[in-house]
């Protein structure tokens, strides 16, 4: 059995959680530790189990290889994948055999079960069949010798993520943050440049649908709120680096129109049902607070954007260094937006970082504890154009 961790870890953590430590990319590593294996233990089937995830045969993604490496990698029997959420379960061919790949989704309400029947002569394998298959959770009853080992731990942490630190004075939903600005998102931006001082702030929704109730706030609210571990960067980007990543983030979300009847967010059609999803990752769908600007739904991708001017109606300057908050994962290069966006290598992007603080989490916690009351009105900092066309 063959673990890999996630490579793109430097992408998400600061650097002084994981200096020292080297991160290879899953296919090169699965196939060095495969042959290694052959070679030295010759065993019967190998499995991999990594927390990555699916992606597709054709593509090595960084984060999702599972597919790839199942397809591109001889001496593989199963694949067991994490990481995006996914239930999957299929075989790949690998130009010799088939490979099985499967996951079980998230939140264990499924466990990955894999059946391997193997007839061997002569210390070799003469037939083998894989069968994959999930086993449901629900209804499980909890195993009672855990609970009550850490029960008086569990009590602890319930009590402190159900203690009151604040409240807010309106309902947030977290869809309302892809048809435009939203009281979720301005929560975020709020917070990060309050607490950096920063002259623009850029964030994203990072729950699908999630409502957080006007009134009282307690930390499980903040994990619904910023369910990431991510830490708050500030780092120096020109007003062209700044429209270019916004260029880039939209063009991940929204669909050229020609006409108010035309679909507005990228989504497509999920396999055999009447459900859609979007086709990229919401988490990656940033918008900017510190500017004024519009996103023109009328234009091609990368010439959406129009700045107006910053939020305290000075000049926005195309060359003039802007101080931007942003989370350690976007920092770091994580969704590519400064990557493809701005572009900025990762040796640039180290560069430009002026600051690092805590968890954005954590900050929130401190900053609602210290103001006790969020008074929350709509920024209207920016919005998609025409306003008939945001018809989502």
């Amino acid at each position: 059995v063959i673990g890999l961790t996630n490579p793109n870890i430097p992408s998400w953590l600061t650097p002084s959680l994981w200096k020292g430590m080297e991160f290879k990319k899953i296919p090169e590593t699965t196939s060095y530790w495969v042959n290694y294996i052959n070679q030295n233990e010759k065993p019967h089937i190998i499995v991999v189990a990594m927390h990555a995830g699916i992606g597709v045969e054709s593509d090595p993604n960084i984060e999702d290889p599972a597919l790839y490496t199942a397809s591109k990698i001889k001496g593989i029997d199963v694949v067991f994948a994490a990481h995006d959420h996914k239930v999957f379960n299929k075989k790949v061919y690998n130009g010799v055999d088939s490979v099985l790949v499967i996951e079980a989704g998230n939140r264990a309400q499924n466990v990955s079960h894999v059946k391997i029947t193997i007839s061997i002569e002569n210390d070799k394998v003469v037939d083998k069949r894989i069968l994959g298959t999930f086993v449901n959770m629900s209804g499980l009853p909890a195993d009672s010798d855990f609970n009550q080992q850490f029960r008086v731990k569990y009590l602890k942490v319930k009590e402190f993520t159900n203690k009151k630190i604040g409240s807010i004075t309106k309902d947030i939903y977290s869809r309302d943050a892809f048809a435009g600005p939203s009281l979720y998102i301005d929560l975020i931006h709020k917070i990060q440049l309050e607490t950096t001082k920063a002259d623009i702030s850029f964030a994203s929704p990072l729950n699908f649908d999630v409502k957080i109730n006007k009134g009282d706030l307690n930390f499980q609210d903040l994990m619904n709120l910023y369910p990431f571990e991510n830490q708050l960067y500030v780092m120096k980007l020109t007003g062209k680096e700044i429209i270019e990543y916004l260029e880039f983030s939209y063009s991940q979300w929204v669909n050229t129109m020609n006409n108010s009847s035309d679909k507005m967010l990228m989504i497509q059609k999920r396999n055999n049902s009447n459900q859609y999803s979007f086709i990229n990752r919401t988490y990656n769908f940033d918008s900017a607070s510190g500017i004024n600007y519009e996103v023109d739904l009328t234009k091609p991708a990368g010439n959406r954007i129009n700045v107006k001017s910053m939020s305290n109606g000075k000049n926005f300057e195309l060359n003039k260094f802007y101080n931007v908050a942003l989370s350690s994962y976007r920092a770091n290069g994580g969704g590519e937006i400064l990557e493809l966006g701005s572009k900025l290598d990762a040796t640039e992007r180290e560069k430009r970082v002026v600051k690092r603080m805590s968890d954005i989490r954590d900050l929130l916690f401190n900053y609602i504890k210290i103001e006790r009351i969020i008074k929350l009105s709509d920024s209207h900092e920016w919005s998609f154009v025409p306003l008939e066309f945001s018809n989502e």
